[in-house]
This record gives C-alpha cells, sequence and structure tokens, in this order.
C-alpha cells in the first residue's frame, strides 16, 4: 500500500483549484470532489493490483484522475474492460456509503445531495467517448475487438474528436466554464494522435518479443501486417506457402533481412 501511496502525484492546478475553493468557500465541495476522485482512481488501482499489472503512476487533477499501467498493448481485452468500468463501480460503491451514512442522519441532507450531483456529473463526465476518459477505454475494447489494432487508432480517433468538438459546442451554448477540461482533453488528444504510430510498432514488437497468449487463429490470403487483431494470432498464405506473423514480424523488423 505505501509503494501504491508513493505513486501518486497531486498536479499543481489541484492545489490551485483547492486553494481557490478554500478562500471562495467551498470547503464542502472541493472535499466531495476530491473524495470522488480519490475513489475513482482507486478503483482502478485495484484492479490493476488483482489482474497483476504495475501502476507507474497516478495523478490527481482538479476534474479528475489519471492512472498510468505498466501494461502492454497485447494485453487481455477483458482485463482492459475490467479496468475502464473500475473506477465507476467504485463511484457506485462510494453511493453505497453515503447513503447509510444519510440514513443513519451521519451527514446531513445537504453533504448527501452535494455528493449525489457530483458523483452523477463525474459518472457521466467519464463516460464520454474523449480521449483519455474511461469511456474512450471501453468502447476502445470494443473496437479493438472486432477490427484490426492498426485501423482501430484511427476509427478511435476519428469518434474521440467528434465527442470532443460537441463536447466544446455543449459548452459554448450553455456557456460552461469548462476551458481547462477542454484544454486538458485537446492536448491529451493531440498526444494520442502524435503517438499513434510509435504505438502501433509497439504493438507489433510485443507480439514478435513477449510470449502472449492468444484466444484466436486467423488464416488470410495474402500478407498485410495491418489486419493484426488483438487475442488473434494470424497466418498469411501466400504462392501457395504459409507464414506466420512471428516470422513476418521477424523479417519486418531485421534490417538486413526483408520479406
Amino acid at each position: 500500500m505505501k509503494s501504491i501511496l508513493n505513486k501518486f502525484n497531486v498536479s499543481f492546478l489541484t492545489y490551485l483549484f483547492f486553494l481557490l475553493c478554500f478562500i471562495t468557500g467551498f470547503i464542502k465541495q472541493s472535499f466531495i470532489i476530491f473524495l470522488i476522485i480519490i475513489a475513482h482512481e482507486f478503483g482502478h488501482v485495484i484492479i490493476s493490483l488483482i489482474l497483476k499489472y504495475n501502476i507507474k503512476k497516478i495523478t490527481i487533477y482538479p476534474f479528475g484522475g489519471l492512472t498510468i499501467l505498466d501494461k502492454p498493448i497485447n494485453s487481455s481485452i477483458i482485463h482492459d474492460f475490467l479496468i475502464a468500468i473500475s473506477g465507476i463501480l467504485m463511484q457506485f460503491i462510494l453511493y453505497i456509503i453515503f447513503f447509510i451514512l444519510f440514513d443513519f442522519r451521519i451527514i446531513s441532507y445537504y453533504i448527501y445531495d452535494l455528493f449525489l450531483y457530483y458523483n452523477l456529473y463525474v459518472i457521466i463526465f467519464n463516460l464520454l467517448f474523449m480521449y483519455p476518459l474511461d469511456g474512450f477505454k471501453i468502447i476502445e475494447c470494443f473496437i479493438e475487438k472486432y477490427f484490426p489494432y492498426y485501423y482501430s487508432i484511427y476509427i478511435l480517433l476519428f469518434i474521440s474528436l467528434i465527442f470532443l468538438v460537441f463536447f466544446i459546442i455543449y459548452n459554448w451554448i450553455y456557456d460552461i466554464n469548462n476551458y481547462l477540461i477542454i484544454c486538458f482533453l485537446i492536448a491529451e488528444l493531440f498526444k494520442y494522435y502524435k503517438e499513434h504510430y510509435s504505438k502501433y510498432n509497439r504493438f507489433l514488437i510485443e507480439r514478435l518479443l513477449r510470449p502472449l497468449k492468444y484466444k484466436r487463429i486467423s488464416y488470410n490470403d495474402g500478407i498485410n501486417l495491418k489486419i493484426l487483431k488483438r487475442d488473434t494470432y494470424h497466418y498469411f498464405k501466400r504462392d501457395n506457402r504459409v507464414y506466420s506473423e512471428y516470422y513476418l514480424l521477424s523479417k519486418k523488423f531485421d534490417n538486413n533481412k526483408r520479406f
């Protein structure tokens, strides 16, 4: 537990946000938001540890958290799905705790009502299909299950961009001051785009070097490494010969022996 706590990092913006809340008298609101964010991230952390993935860093922002795992891209899609929904599931558990506290008159209706509002807001926000929110990671699991990884990156990039545009328009129409969140989402999406090619290469190299477990085997006519899918091992047929993806990947990353 101590090693996990050492990986928590509170951003400067979070300290500034809570300072402003204390100055303006929004102490209870800031405490409830902080509690919800911490509970949400602990949901990701607990499931990640159960599935035996290493936690690299946990950053707490004023509007949410970001848990970074030391996890291969070619990990189980089911594992990724469980990690993605675990934060929201922890918020439901937190709701039960607050309901019990309210039912036993340990907390006031005002505190309970504040918690319901902020907890619901965080759940809805996290379910949006925008990188790097949980909603994006949930739909990522479904897209990568049915589409090749190479094309999934572009599909997910397009979906995230569309939702980000609608999110910006919604905030503009209703005059919601979410400028900090919008800037963060734009920066993260741009980072996702910048790293998409290196991420694809990492996906390929993992399949070459790691002893991965696959649920399905696919046989394909012609050679095209861009159709490689997660949880699937591929064979390719050309000129009456069958090549494994391992053989083709070893040739691809061997400069002296290109296929």
